[in-house]
């Protein structure tokens, strides 16, 4: 499913999408498949690089955050287009204000993930949260 944010003006080359079970041993795997997906979608290496460490980061942060070591699901969708690379990365879990004060050595994966990209969203409706980050090709 398209995210209403993304321009659906702009021409889909490749779409990736799957569901990860929030537990922090899924990380490694979700990792691999994605790279390899990139990879054979013959992405550039600094756009795999990017990617792949945004998206991790994004997992990692919902299932901390959003589940702190409950059962639950993150789906993530990557798609490739013409002048971009979209992510959303999606939970159901709890919301945690990403303003809040988390301390002096926590809190800097939102900030990479948006010096990262060309636009970033992060939302809380009807009961989930989905992170969507525009990555320039």
């Amino acid at each position: 499913m398209l995210d209403p944010k993304i321009d659906s003006t702009t021409r889909s080359i490749a779409s990736l999408s799957f569901t990860v079970t929030a537990d922090c041993d899924e990380l490694a795997g979700a990792r691999h498949r994605l790279t390899d997906w990139l990879r054979g979608q013959s992405a550039p290496e600094a756009l795999v690089s990017d990617i792949v460490l945004a998206v991790y980061e994004a997992l990692a942060n919902a299932m901390e955050h959003a589940y702190s070591g409950e059962p639950g699901l993150v789906a993530l969708t990557v798609t490739l287009r013409e002048d971009d690379a979209v992510v959303s990365v999606t939970d159901h879990g709890r919301w945690r204000d990403p303003n809040r004060d988390l301390g002096i050595t926590r809190g800097h994966g939102l900030v990479m993930i948006q010096a990262m990209t060309s636009r970033f969203d992060l939302t809380h409706t009807d009961g989930r949260t989905t992170l969507t980050a525009y990555f320039p090709r």
